[in-house]
């Protein structure tokens, strides 16, 4: 309780997760799905990124020669800082050797965790976007019915690449 970890743009300050992938022949993983993050203020500092936990998702993708049967080993080395008062960086080798082949087999634990984990990812917008920059700053807007606008109480811009925008400044939003 009130440890933190940091988004892909950490903000203010802070250190993202990065994981270096050593791989099988001709498999292929996805850059990792981040969750959409939380707003951590400390101070004047505002930093992006998640409490108690939070979950990477990368999409691994087997050649079409993959032997049936043959697991699937993938190894890792990871380097996460992880903040309270103070920061401490961890480091550290993954190591799983998933099974592979023809039955589906379905583990209701893990079946659950990416569930959570999915449900925490950002999603598309199914709104036109258009952004620009004048004399106040980043104007952002999203055009669409009213009503799909109706139950939106609060906006927060958490833009994914670092140093974009002042982090701890105001962000004010229309509706």
């Amino acid at each position: 309780a009130g440890w933190h970890t940091y988004w892909q743009n950490p903000g203010d300050s802070g250190q993202a997760a990065a994981v270096e992938w050593t791989l099988p022949k001709g498999v292929k993983l996805v850059p990792a799905a981040w969750p959409a993050p939380k707003r951590i203020e400390y101070g004047p500092l505002v930093n992006y990124g998640y409490k108690d936990e939070a979950a990477l998702l990368f999409d691994v993708t087997l050649p079409a020669d993959w032997p049936v049967g043959q697991p699937l080993s993938l190894r890792a080395e990871a380097e996460i800082l992880v903040c309270e008062s103070l920061c401490i960086p961890h480091h550290g080798a993954l190591a799983i050797d998933i099974p592979t082949g023809t039955k589906n087999v379905r583990d209701a634990k893990l079946a659950a965790l990416f569930k959570k984990a999915r449900a925490r990812l950002p999603l598309p917008s199914r709104w036109p976007i258009s952004a620009g920059v004048d004399d106040n700053g980043l104007a952002v807007r999203l055009s669409g019915p009213a009503s799909d606008f109706s139950n939106i109480d609060r906006v927060y811009l958490f833009p994914l690449t670092w140093g974009l925008v002042a982090h701890g400044a105001p962000q004010r939003h229309e509706l």
